[in-house]
């Protein structure tokens, strides 16, 4: 209680500190106008992403891709892998540069096996090489290429699949349809080559840009980009014009190769037209998403932890905000759960399982934020919240940083801080994602003698082989919260914390053994399943806590809600800002998890009990009652009959809500992943 009381009146003073000298934040602006796929002709495909160096943009048309050819279990000999394949009739005029090649090792006790084989190119992602490939055209044949692959890691008598995909060339002149300028107007425009992985260099782009207004043409761009040998090298190219108030006008977009008859690659970002926001001005300003990925909640000290791991999340989020106390995770591992967050959809739900392809129906909680005049920026550690799997869909910047083994969170956090503080007179929704607290867990040397003092009373259930580890996760909680800490305080710096949501939360927890079980992922008890959750922000009581049972499914709906903006279509989770304001939860509303063992399996919280299903075995916990779910029980029959009513009604609803929201199939192949990814999930043991 000392503690806590200490750390108030700290908050309290940093309060009044900061306040006081922190800066006007200034005009307010929101996006007015965007200019998507469907605002040209003929309109594109809508959720159209391009990537480019580590940052993904929304844009115009995306470059086309085709499968240009297939192998199947071809050799590594001498270091290098080589084989000739017939290409597809649509990719035999292609030029080298536009092709593009991937791969996926399989092991060699199946590569005599066929179905095997090609089960696994069906199923597993390949990813893409970067370098160390070349094409041989076949004198005579243009339908015949020699693919070689030596990226200099590749070990004799590994085995691959590859695939080689063909760019098609795009239009070169886009033109939108008309619009109306409002007052005090600017257009904003991206534009550059996405990455290309082909063996030559890029080639040289001329963009232009034009914006006719009246009759009159309002020069935007005039820039070229490419010719160097790496690609991705330019990045995104920016740049803004005012546009005369009330006029109508239409934008031109073209871009003209070079070096090539064809244009690949070369992208348009999403053209967005910002203007000041009319009085009465809204109390959230800026919306922040923070997700510590697996962060159990019972390992804060704000949370009751005997070790003092976040003291600065303590200070300044929980004793400045509202804490839900009993918040779970939709599934232990970070893809579904994140997906959750972003759909409001329980796992059932979800198809595919914690992925959203670009033709799916579901809507995401950036896509709202968007639509509604945010910017809406992502900084991650990819992995499994890569924009590949769909994470990117409704973010005007997503950027992915790989894993690295010490330093985690430290760019995520210093580029979330620089894009608010660039954004500052517009309305923004920023989501900050970090594997800090993840496996392996690696802290900064100047954490490294905290936490060692843990005794045999201290660590409880956890075997003694695993304590050594509990040190080790608590010190990289430790140097999280200050990677939080240091952010909210440019917050504060910078004048915007008074007009901020802040959200902090994880996916999922992480066990060490207490039942048997280590990491994530495999179970459903709640060091797995526990997260933290904490609102700060406008509107939003001090130091209050809720105890009632809530779901990473309700924070979508609650920040809509908290903002004033219409629900999720198909939302399963509800809005809690009620609750926020003083409104009381049903104590007994039905939550719902899910995990990774067997198929026809589910768990169900209502109030402090939880069922747990796999196949036809029912088992009971209650955590009232047995806080560590030591004694689990099968349900009586007037138990299991009275239980089994919500779990059919859920299972009934999330089969609806998939049917209804489930994108086409096509027959399309699964997407590549780039290098760096594959290597982020191998590097947190994904892989």
């Amino acid at each position: 209680m000392t503690r806590l009381l200490l750390r108030l009146a700290a908050a309290s003073l940093l309060l009044a500190g900061c306040t006081s000298d922190a800066p006007d934040p200034g005009p307010l602006r929101s996006v007015a106008l965007r200019l998507g796929p469907e605002s040209f002709v003929p309109p594109a495909a809508p959720r159209a992403v391009a990537q480019i160096g580590d940052e993904a943009r929304a844009v115009v048309v995306a470059p086309s891709v085709v499968l240009a050819a297939e192998a199947r279990a071809v050799p590594v000999v001498d270091g290098k892998a080589r084989v000739t394949v017939t290409l597809a009739p649509e990719a035999v005029t292609l030029p080298d540069a536009a092709l593009v090649l991937s791969y996926q090792g399989i092991p060699v006790a199946v590569a005599n096996l066929p179905q095997a084989v090609d089960g696994m190119a069906a199923a597993r992602a390949f990813k893409t090489a970067d370098s160390g490939f070349r094409i041989e055209r076949q004198a005579g044949d243009a339908t015949q290429v020699a693919i070689e692959l030596a990226p200099g890691d590749l070990v004799d008598g590994k085995v691959l699949n590859l695939r080689l995909h063909g760019i098609l060339p795009i239009a070169s002149r886009l033109e939108s349809s008309e619009f109306t300028v409002p007052e005090g107007a600017l257009l904003e425009l991206g534009y550059g080559l996405a990455q290309n992985a082909g063996p030559t260099a890029q080639p040289r782009v001329r963009f232009v840009a034009v914006a006719s207004c009246a009759g009159k043409d309002e020069p935007l761009v005039d820039a070229t980009v490419g010719g160097e040998t790496t690609s991705g090298t330019h990045g995104w190219q920016d740049a803004s014009r005012p546009l005369p108030a009330g006029a109508r006008c239409r934008l031109r977009l073209e871009a003209t190769s070079l070096t090539d008859d064809d244009v690949r690659g070369a992208v348009w970002a999403v053209p967005r037209l910002t203007a000041p926001v009319a009085a009465p001005k809204p109390r959230i300003r800026s919306v922040v998403v923070i997700s510590l990925d697996t962060l159990r909640a019972d390992h804060l000290s704000g949370y009751g932890y005997e070790r003092d791991t976040s003291p600065r999340i303590d200070e300044e989020l929980i004793a400045r905000g509202t804490t839900f106390r009993d918040a779970s995770t939709t599934f232990p591992r970070t893809d579904v759960a994140h997906l959750s967050l972003f759909s409001s959809l329980y796992p059932s739900a979800q198809a595919p399982l914690g992925r959203v392809e670009p033709g799916s129906r579901v809507r995401l909680l950036a896509e709202a934020l968007r639509d509604a005049g945010f910017e809406t920026a992502a900084f991650t550690e990819d992995a499994l919240v890569a924009g590949s799997f769909g994470f990117w869909f409704g973010f005007d910047r997503f950027v992915e940083r790989s894993f690295v083994e010490h330093d985690r969170g430290v760019k995520t956090f210093a580029d979330g801080a620089r894009f608010l503080e660039s954004r500052r007179e517009e309305r923004s929704f920023l989501f900050l994602h970090t594997y800090k607290t993840h496996d392996p867990y690696v802290s900064n040397a100047r954490y490294g003698t905290l936490f060692t003092d843990g005794d045999d009373g201290f660590y409880g259930r956890i075997p003694p082989k695993h304590r050594a580890e509990v040190d080790a996760y608590d010190r990289t909680i430790r140097e999280a919260d200050d990677l939080v800490g240091d952010f909210l305080a440019s917050l504060e710096k910078s004048g915007l914390a008074a007009s901020t949501l802040v959200v902090l939360l994880s996916d999922h927890g992480e066990a060490f053994g207490e039942h048997n079980v280590a990491r994530h992922g495999t179970a459903y008890h709640q060091e797995q399943l526990h997260v933290p959750l904490v609102f700060r922000g406008p509107g939003i009581p001090d130091d209050q806590t809720i105890d009632e049972p809530v779901s990473l499914v309700d924070v979508a709906p609650t920040i809509l809600g908290l903002l004033g903006l219409p629900p999720l279509p198909a939302a399963m989770g509800i809005d809690l800002s009620g609750a926020i304001a003083g409104a009381k939860l049903d104590p007994k509303r039905p939550l719902f998890f899910d995990w990774l063992t067997g198929e026809d399996r589910v768990g169900m919280r209502l109030g402090s009990v939880k069922l747990i299903q796999a196949g036809s075995q029912y088992t009971l916990l209650d955590l009232e009652q047995d806080p560590d779910e030591a004694t689990p029980r099968r349900p009586t029959p007037e138990e299991l009959t009275a239980l089994a009513i919500p779990l059919v009604q859920h299972r009934d609803a999330a089969a609806a809500v998939r049917a209804a929201t489930a994108a086409p199939s096509t027959g399309v192949q699964p997407a590549t992943i780039p290098s760096r990814v594959e290597e982020s999930l191998r590097a947190l043991g994904y892989l």
